[in-house]
């Protein structure tokens, strides 16, 4: 883990990249949104970003592209947008991430617990990590988020009580075990 986040210039200790391993199934890289955000606004070519929800209101059977995160009442959410600029292209890069293709759900078909939370934003960072990936792709066109690799981000609450780490002296080898 650690040689990969070397690999790809990202510090896990400033929240840019997490080892996340849930019983059996292999450990995965997952990259922060900051890290995205990062190379984004460190790139000189970078010249902001536009994003925000979509939504659908039955009663009149429209489609809204709306700023912001906030789904007002008589209406769904289902997706998100964003578009990216480069002062270095005449089109910016414009993504849509459709809310039923990417909330993740756990073994009961319910969503997981921060798309069950925070439905618009996480379907929002799912759209801004794409359009950034897009927009920029050789510097983050191998990096995912945890939304889209259908695991939650690690909160400090979730390390302190599940993830116990051992390291064995006179080797440069970490293990973390979280459970199920």
């Amino acid at each position: 883990f650690i040689m990969m986040c070397k690999g790809n210039h990202l510090n896990p200790w400033n929240n840019e990249a997490y080892c996340i391993k849930y019983g059996n199934a292999p450990a995965k890289m997952i990259t922060g949104k900051t890290a995205f955000f990062k190379r984004a606004d460190s790139n000189p070519a970078y010249n902001g970003m536009k994003d925000g929800i979509v939504t659908y209101k039955e009663s009149n059977d429209e489609i809204k592209h709306r700023k912001g995160a906030i789904v007002p009442p008589g209406e769904v959410l289902i997706g998100a947008w964003a578009e990216v600029f480069r002062k270095d292209r005449d089109e910016s890069t414009y993504v849509e991430a459709d809310f039923k293709e990417f909330a993740q759900k756990n073994n009961e078909g319910k969503l997981n617990s921060q798309w069950a939370k925070m439905p618009a934003t996480m379907i929002l960072k799912v759209a801004q990590v794409n359009a950034l990936r897009e927009a920029f792709p050789s510097s983050l066109g191998d990096l995912y988020t945890s939304e889209e690799m259908g695991v939650d981000e690690p909160t400090a609450q979730f390390i302190e009580q599940n993830v116990d780490i051992k390291v064995e002296h006179n080797k440069q080898q970490t293990v973390a075990n979280a459970p199920d």
